[in-house]
């Protein structure tokens, strides 16, 4: 479980195939103490773009479903 008294990085990727369009997205959250929690995902008919975009929304949205507001 994260702790958020000192603070959280979180680290993001995504990617898409161009020929079938098949994207995926992940993220990696790791509190100060080491604790970390991994979310990945796989969208159809996408673009790297949206992937990378994606990453970053599922990354913060855990963080904040967690922990709730964190400064």
């Amino acid at each position: 479980m994260l702790n958020s008294k000192q603070g959280i990085a979180i680290f993001t990727d995504g990617s898409c195939y161009w020929k079938d369009r098949i994207g995926a997205w992940a993220f990696v959250a790791i509190d100060c103490f080491g604790n970390e929690e991994i979310g990945t995902g796989v969208v159809d008919d996408t673009t790297s773009a949206c992937m990378e975009i994606q990453a970053w929304i599922e990354g913060l949205d855990y963080v904040f479903e967690t922990l709730g507001p964190c400064s």
